[in-house]
């Protein structure tokens, strides 16, 4: 016998965190509030039963334990109350750090941090992060590398050695 959800208090609800599980469709693109939250997981996590943990700054997805993806929220308060009464429970604490401020659309690190990202060189040589291509070298065309940005200075890393910056 399935048993129904226990009673969430809405009030206590708003701006808190809610968690829940979802099962991942075989596009990958999984809807955390329709027409303002969608999350795309990669095709072979689809029919993997994964935990959504959202508030109003991060949305965490985690599978067996592990932190798949954290994303910027979208959700407003309306979204976590519909949230909860769908099934969603009132969260603990947030499984990773939360995803970066947002200063007019676009994310702001805190001063003296920095951020990683993963680029696939081009067969020019290049990586492109925002639009905008950096050469990095020919050498590394097809490979996967690692791009520390760190204020105005960006470092160029592959297999945990420093190729540039």
């Amino acid at each position: 016998m399935i048993e129904p959800p226990a009673p969430v208090d809405l009030d206590a609800v708003e701006g808190a965190a809610v968690e829940f599980e979802a099962r991942v469709p075989p596009s990958g693109q999984l809807t955390v509030s329709s027409g303002r939250q969608a999350i795309s997981l990669h095709e072979s996590m689809a029919g993997r039963l994964v935990t959504i943990w959202a508030d109003l700054r991060s949305v965490h997805v985690t599978a067996d334990g592990h932190v798949v993806r954290t994303v910027s929220s979208r959700l407003q308060p309306e979204d976590l109350r519909h949230l909860a009464m769908r099934g969603g429970r009132r969260a603990g604490p947030p499984p990773a750090r939360p995803a970066l401020r947002r200063r007019n659309g676009t994310p702001v690190l805190p001063e003296g941090r920095a951020v990683e990202i993963d680029r696939t060189v081009t067969k020019d040589g290049k990586v492109n992060i925002a639009g905008e291509a950096h050469l990095v070298g020919f050498a590394w065309a097809g490979r996967k590398i690692t791009l520390r940005l760190d204020g105005h200075l960006m470092h160029a890393i592959a297999d945990n050695a420093l190729i540039g910056n």
